[in-house]
């Protein structure tokens, strides 16, 4: 089997891509689920050592984004509302 056979092999177990278009309007909102499709995808494609450095970011801001100071110089991660 040659590389181009091997190639066109992986790219077919690929999903469909589909164009994007943003709207010069486009509002944050948008831009975030725009930057959740591109960063899902390219964790689905990217060599696993960077697609792993990217679900890691991730799992960084989320972390950071859920603790939040209890004022004594503690931090407890927010539970339920």
């Amino acid at each position: 089997m040659n590389n181009m056979t091997r190639l066109e092999r992986v790219v077919a177990e690929l999903p469909e891509a589909e164009r994007v278009d943003v709207p010069p309007d486009a509002d944050d909102e948008r831009w975030e689920l725009l930057r959740e499709w591109i960063r899902t995808s390219y964790t689905l494609v990217a060599p696993k050592q960077l697609a792993r450095r990217v679900v890691d970011e991730d799992e960084a801001a989320t972390d950071a984004s859920s603790v939040e100071s209890n004022g004594s110089g503690l931090h407890s991660r927010r539970g339920p509302s």
